[in-house]
């Protein structure tokens, strides 16, 4: 009966068509992982709050469409990699994933209640990761192999181009009576391709590629790379500018290798263990969900200094410090008091 049950086992082991992923226990840590999410959420601050004055634009655009545009794409990635490095592919654990997206939309929720009247347009992320998690799981189900999962995620992104930061090139489509009648429904219902489908799965792919562990990079290479990468990306930012082809700034075509690089390096980059690095993952975190908050409270400030003195005091390179410093302090506050255990609810803020 054993040897049936062996043979049985092979052969359905011969059916299933992707790598096995190496199971992580939930002790693993990645710190550099943490260390780069930490900075990008202050790179995502900086996409709604302009770090220089007017007369310092071109600065603003160098940081708002080129550096922080790779804080996003680095989320998706290490969101993907960090659920799919727990699962294994081939045998989907279906209640892990429900639980996983469950506790997404119930950020997602309560922080959309929490920033209702204080900006909460930067939520589309956590919409975006559930809908590109449960796309992915889907194709996954249905056995889609590895090239076709990465040819239909980098066709998805494709189009997603045409729809963010190559955008003028498909005005000559509106003329057609079947593509503009396509592209203005689109727009109407979704407004952007700044979403789970066209952007988001590419990137959780690419996280679950990680957890294979299959790309052996030498750092030094990988660091390179990930320069070049940047380079390039600079190089696209601004010849889309020149010719004037954007419609938004969240999706380049160098946004990719870029990604990959700096999540190898991140991955792969060792520190010794130390409490500071769950601190700055779960600060992280917050400061991505509070920035919006503190940044309203500091302009309802001024406004009403405006008020008192009669003088404009605003200063957009002020405001732009005080919303990073408030909101590290604010975030480290939930933290701290979220290790209390009276206030262990405060945790539903930031898991």
């Amino acid at each position: 009966m054993n040897k049936i049950q062996s043979l049985t086992d092979r052969q359905t082991d011969r059916k299933l068509c992707y790598p096995c992923n190496r199971l992580q226990s939930t002790n693993t840590q990645y710190y550099g992982i943490d260390l780069i999410k930490f900075f990008c959420a202050i790179l995502i601050v900086s996409i709604h709050v302009s770090p220089f004055a007017q007369n310092l634009a071109y600065f603003n655009v160098g940081i708002q469409m080129y550096l922080s545009r790779i804080a996003v794409p680095f989320f998706f990635v290490s969101s993907g990699f960090l659920l799919f490095n727990k699962i294994d592919v081939n045998r989907l654990d279906q209640m892990r994933i429900r639980d996983y997206c469950f506790r997404i939309l119930r950020l997602f929720g309560t922080w959309s209640i929490l920033l209702f009247l204080g900006g909460n347009e930067h939520l589309w992320y956590l919409g975006a990761l559930v809908v590109a998690v449960l796309l992915l799981c889907f194709l996954l189900n249905k056995k889609v192999k590895p090239v076709v999962l990465l040819i239909i995620s980098s066709a998805l992104y494709l189009i997603g181009l045409l729809g963010d930061s190559y955008y003028e090139l498909i005005e000559p489509l509106k003329n057609s009576l079947f593509f503009g009648t396509v592209i203005n429904g689109y727009e109407k219902v979704f407004q952007t391709t700044r979403n789970g489908v066209f952007m988001g799965l590419v990137f959780i792919l690419m996280g679950l590629f990680f957890s294979w562990e299959k790309a052996r990079i030498k750092m030094k290479t990988a660091v390179v790379f990930f320069i070049l990468s940047m380079g390039l990306l600079f190089a696209e930012v601004l010849l889309l500018r020149k010719y004037r082809l954007t419609k938004d700034a969240n999706m380049y075509v160098f946004l990719l290798p870029a990604v990959f690089f700096l999540f190898y390096i991140g991955k792969n980059i060792k520190f010794k263990p130390r409490m500071v690095f769950r601190k700055l993952r779960i600060i992280g975190v917050l400061i991505y969900f509070t920035h919006m908050l503190v940044k309203s409270l500091i302009d309802f400030g001024f406004s009403l200094l405006l008020k008192i003195t009669g003088k404009t005091l605003y200063n957009q390179s002020i405001v732009f410090i005080l919303v990073i410093v408030l909101s590290i302090l604010l975030s480290w506050l939930i933290e701290f008091l979220s290790s209390k255990e009276s206030l262990k609810w405060l945790r539903y803020l930031y898991s």
